[in-house]
């Protein structure tokens, strides 16, 4: 099994504090209570086995192993581009590697959508 991508599309819209106070525990310790179970970082539930717990005892608990190889991508609009207060705060610029996409010439952009729409159609 691999690692899984989680995508949250405009997280400039979150209440200032959402967005770290949900997600911030996940990205910096790898470990989460959900309502449904509990995530905890591969080394936590490794520990955990070598304290004689199997794997279907975690599983009957509902403790899961979050896969090494999990990522987050963030996507949001430039800070103050849009919104009242600055979503990008000390906080979540701790949680993420930020990078800047520009938009793409309309040429470019043709020949990304087009192929992606079956070659007919307009972007």
């Amino acid at each position: 099994a691999c690692g899984e991508v989680a995508v949250l599309d405009g997280v400039h819209r979150l209440a200032r504090g959402m967005l770290y106070s949900a997600v911030g525990r996940l990205l910096h310790d790898r470990e989460l209570e959900l309502a449904d179970g509990r995530l905890v970082s591969p080394q936590h539930f490794e520990r955990l086995l070598s304290d004689g717990l199997s794997p279907q005892d975690l599983e009957k608990c509902r403790i899961y192993r979050v896969h090494p190889s999990f990522r987050v991508l963030a996507t949001a609009e430039p800070p103050g581009s849009s919104s009242k207060e600055a979503w990008l705060t000390a906080e979540v610029a701790t949680l993420f590697h930020f990078h800047e996409v520009l938009p793409l010439p309309l040429a470019e952009l043709r020949e990304v959508c087009l192929p992606a729409a079956g070659g007919g159609g307009s972007c």
